[in-house]
């Protein structure tokens, strides 16, 4: 486990271009457990229902039904140890861009800064045909009148306003996407956090990334994570798992 870790440092350390690439698992400890989970979000709310796009202009009581326990579950998260750590990294300049399928803000609220949100932010809300832009607050006050808001600036009829995030079915933001993609090719090193990278296309960034070395860290647990990396030069792919989370902090931290 030492001679994984340290390998691992060597390579963050040698880095001058890292891209992190993180997704869910690494907000778990900041209290938001990973939707896709057992016991998760979406086994009480259906996503090809209740975060299906096309549903959304059909019915969108069942979105705005989601949004709210979704906010329930994000009001109170914090920025975690791996939050901060990848924020030291920026600081350190080794970091050069976060790459994030996550929606609660947490990368920024750490103090990162250059962040590619793929699936868009919960933070914030827009009307989805003249793309007026609402705050939580004035979304908030536009629903105590009636549960779906609509948009007061558009007069089109399809002006509902929608919290930022991509429903199933929408496409991602095109130019956040190829930001991302730039980046990606251009790192010399890229940090796969808390993701298992089974949703696509976002999770085809890593593999197109034109690096020496890749390293990737996946959250398997609340206390432990799988760390492997993959020469250009090798086949091989070490691993260690069952690390400990003082093992994940170190790695990201301190190794630097």
């Amino acid at each position: 486990m030492e001679d994984t870790c340290a390998a691992a440092g060597n390579l963050i350390l040698n880095a001058k271009r890292i891209v992190v690439f993180t997704g869910a698992g690494i907000s778990v400890e900041s209290g938001i457990p990973d939707f896709r989970s057992k016991g998760g979000l979406w086994e009480r709310f259906a996503p090809e229902v209740y975060a299906c796009y096309e549903t959304f202009f059909l019915e969108p009581k069942l979105f705005w039904e989601l949004s709210d326990e979704v906010a329930r579950i994000m009001t109170d998260a914090k920025p975690n140890a791996g939050h901060l750590a990848i924020r030291e990294l920026e600081s350190l300049g080794k970091v050069r861009a976060v790459i994030t399928q996550n929606i609660d803000n947490l990368h920024q609220a750490a103090g990162s800064n250059a962040v590619y949100e793929l699936h868009g932010n919960c933070s914030r809300a827009s009307c989805v045909k003249c793309k007026q832009r609402y705050t939580l607050d004035e979304v908030k006050s536009l629903r105590q009148k009636e549960f779906v808001p609509y948009c007061t600036t558009c007069k089109s009829s399809d002006n509902l306003i929608k919290i930022d995030v991509i429903l199933f079915g929408e496409p991602l933001p095109p130019t956040t996407m190829q930001r991302a993609m730039e980046e990606a090719q251009n790192c010399d090193l890229i940090l796969v956090v808390g993701t298992s990278l089974q949703v696509a296309p976002a999770s085809l960034l890593p593999s197109i990334a034109k690096v020496t070395y890749s390293v990737s860290v996946a959250i398997l647990s609340d206390d432990g994570f799988c760390l492997m990396w993959t020469s250009s030069s090798s086949s091989s792919h070490p691993s260690l798992r069952n690390g400990s989370l003082a093992d994940r902090r170190r790695l990201l931290s301190e190794e630097h």
